[in-house]
């Protein structure tokens, strides 16, 4: 058994908790996001994307427009999607990322 296949039953876990998160948007948000990095660690960008856009769009209703935890969000979007080649996506995300840093 491969090491991703060992660490589904753990991935289910996390998905599952962080389900639990939802009523407190912030912190569903944040949860996303580490559910989309672990993916995009084991190069999974097709649930890394799925589970980072849901945290970009929480984060976006969830923080205020220069909270230092949605610059985090977005970028991990943007550098998601360079690896997934979506390059025409990948500037704004990054801009808007450096953006929000340079504010906090």
């Amino acid at each position: 058994m491969g090491e991703n296949e060992k660490s589904k039953p753990l991935l289910e876990r996390a998905i599952t908790i962080c389900q639990k998160t939802a009523e407190e948007k912030s912190l569903h948000a944040k949860c996303l996001d580490r559910l989309a990095w672990f993916f995009y660690l084991l190069w999974d960008l097709d649930e890394a994307k799925f589970y980072s856009e849901q945290a970009n769009s929480i984060g976006e209703m969830a923080f205020f427009p220069n909270h230092p935890d949605l610059a985090e969000i977005v970028n991990n979007l943007g550098v998601i999607l360079r690896d997934k080649g979506n390059f025409d996506e990948v500037k704004p995300l990054l801009q808007r990322a450096i953006e929000i840093s340079e504010k906090t």
